[in-house]
């Protein structure tokens, strides 16, 4: 596994065990005070074995730790050793590459799970793009609603200052000049059955919200055309 998926899962908050995460966080501690990069687990071992000329037990890791600080020279590998031996505390292998394999094995699959595409930004709803579906959030809600493609005709945005007669107001009235500026644009999410459910937007353009509702238009439309292929 490589050592940015771990910072990437780690910052996702996507490890799920408490004992996982303690272990990844040592593993990222320890590659980073080695005396230089390391891309994977599977290097990690390789090096470590070569570095202490045997199994990484946490016996004979502690020996290599003891050696380290009898000669003083190479104090950035005596902290890694450190965090490695920490490891032990959260797993009953009995060595580091059977616990990084193990680990790798529960983590991968939490790498599986699809991540989706997300539009956050203040004033906006929240969205989230998946392959089969979107999630959305309104603003000053907590709980996201779920639309799948298939049974959506469309979602679209509708600008009140648009109209000709809100156009005419605003263009000759002081009090239609205030209110146009603090109007909301309205994405309309439409389904076959010609329900609709309104979020409210700013009344500013923001390029990639209007990206994110191109999308989400595209993929209704694909299903849609391979529904019916």
């Amino acid at each position: 596994m490589q050592i940015d998926d771990l910072h990437e899962l780690l910052d996702d908050n996507a490890i799920q065990l408490k004992s996982d995460k303690q272990i990844v966080e040592n593993i990222l501690g320890a590659e980073r005070d080695w005396d230089f990069e390391i891309e994977n687990l599977n290097e990690f071992i390789d090096v470590l074995e070569k570095e202490i000329g045997g199994v990484t037990t946490e016996s004979n890791l502690n020996k290599k730790l003891k050696k380290y600080n009898q000669s003083n020279s190479t104090s950035w590998n005596s902290e890694s050793l450190c965090y490695l031996i920490d490891i032990f505390n959260y797993s009953g292998y009995s060595n580091l590459k059977l616990i990084f394999n193990d680990l790798s094995i529960r983590l991968n699959e939490t790498n599986k799970i699809e991540k989706p595409q997300i539009f956050k930004k203040k004033g906006y709803p929240i969205i989230k793009v998946y392959e089969d579906y979107f999630e959305i959030r309104a603003i000053n809600f907590s709980e996201f609603r779920k639309f799948e493609y298939h049974n959506l005709k469309k979602i679209i945005l509708k600008d009140p200052k648009k109209k000709w007669w809100n156009r005419l107001y605003i263009s000759t009235s002081i009090f239609g000049q205030i209110f146009s500026k603090i109007d909301y644009i309205k994405l309309k999410v439409i389904n076959k059955s010609k329900r609709e459910w309104t979020y409210l937007t700013p009344n500013t353009q923001n390029s990639d919200f209007n990206r994110f509702t191109r999308m989400i238009n595209h993929k209704i439309k694909t299903v849609a055309n391979n529904t019916y292929k």
